[in-house]
């Protein structure tokens, strides 16, 4: 509930117990190291995706508050009392509860697919701007007045309060944060939805003949770009599917004492408190149970040398460990295995012509098998 009193920035107060649930929503998508010696969150995701789930989980996190503070709803003995923005949304995540089919994790997915849809939308208009090719957006129109008399919080929208409040709030909280972070995402997977949209956008523009022969030749130029980009994309989510359905199909096939595994390797870097990146390759071994059912085992190799890099020898030394006989000094992890389909990474960070040797059966008793997979992080 808003008040009348406001911090030292002048940003207005809500309930302190809605502010410490937007802190434990922050502490859910941060964390800070076993072992570290500062307070410093790290993280986890990017800015724009925590905000995402943050629009995804607000109407829960207005009722937990809620729950804790009632005072958070409107004065029922005054009727004819305006409602705010913030009470508007409470009653609406509050009724929105109370319906028989309601399902807070069907409501975070809907939400967040819906937010994430936005923002795609925002950033083809920002794109079609910049270039000239769509007019200025306008603002939406300010929200009609309610009262608690005449509101309808089934036909409320649910909002949540802005980016940059949330973060101040964060940090008037006394959150110490980093993003020192660094999110190798799919250029593929990330442009492609965007592309696809401006395509449709620019076809559908020039579809209806409405646009002078300046701006036609412009978004004809756009469309044989988008054209090529588009296809480039729906290729690569065709290999995408098809090579993960192969490796299902490897996972499917493993049978109980069968001395095989499937076997995933990738390198998940971090950095620790003290900001010095800490190089970690992750193997993932899976096997099959007498009880029918996958056996995972991750194996988590680290290296603080800041001389040693993420390539083909740093991991050739990881397989060797592993894959040498425990009696020779080897880890043992592989012992009982005769036959490893290796999924994952097949780039030249993690093998080369120099270090073939140390993944081939000519120097371990086991027969590596290599699935050369579409990577989520494929380059365009």
């Amino acid at each position: 509930m808003v008040t009348d009193h406001r911090s030292e920035n002048g940003r207005a107060r809500w309930s302190p117990e809605f502010e410490i649930e937007l802190g434990n929503f922050f502490i859910s998508r941060t964390e800070i190291l076993s072992g570290a010696k500062t307070n410093t969150r790290r993280l986890l995701k990017p800015k724009g995706r925590v905000e995402a789930e943050l629009y995804a989980e607000f109407p829960a996190v207005l009722r937990q508050a809620a729950s804790r503070d009632p005072d958070m709803l409107p004065d029922s003995s005054k009727p004819n009392k305006v409602l705010t923005s913030m009470q508007k949304n409470l009653l609406a995540s509050i009724h929105a509860a109370t319906q028989y089919s309601f399902n807070q994790a069907t409501e975070y997915k809907t939400r967040l697919d819906t937010e994430l849809e936005r923002r795609v939308q925002d950033e083809v208009s920002t794109h079609l701007e910049k270039l000239g090719l769509a007019p200025g957006r306008t603002s939406k129109p300010a929200r009609g007045q309610h009262t608690i008399a005449d509101f309808q919080p089934e036909n409320h929208e649910i909002t949540s309060i802005a980016s940059s409040t949330f973060w101040q709030i964060i940090e008037e909280l006394g959150f110490k944060y980093t993003s020192k972070i660094k999110p190798h995402s799919c250029p593929l997977h990330d442009d492609g939805p965007l592309w696809e949209l401006e395509l449709n956008q620019i076809t559908e523009k020039l579809a209806c003949g409405q646009v002078s022969r300046e701006l036609s030749l412009k978004l004809k130029q756009r469309q044989k770009e988008l054209d090529k980009k588009v296809a480039h994309y729906r290729q690569h989510l065709l290999q995408y599917e098809t090579c993960r359905a192969a490796v299902k199909q490897c996972e499917n096939e493993l049978k109980f004492n069968d001395r095989k595994c499937v076997l995933y390797r990738d390198f998940v870097n971090m950095y620790n408190e003290k900001g010095q990146k800490v190089k970690n390759l992750v193997l993932v071994k899976l096997t099959r149970n007498d009880r029918n059912t996958l056996d995972v085992v991750k194996l988590h190799n680290f290296c603080t040398d800041s001389k040693s890099g993420c390539d083909a020898f740093y991991v050739a030394d990881v397989f060797d460990h592993h894959l040498k006989p425990e009696a020779q000094g080897g880890s043992g992890e592989f012992d009982n295995i005769d036959h490893i389909t290796l999924c994952g990474d097949h780039s030249t960070k993690v093998a080369s012509s120099k270090t073939t040797l140390n993944v081939s059966i000519s120097n371990f008793s086991v027969h590596i098998m290599p699935i050369i997979v579409v990577m989520v992080r494929a380059s365009p």
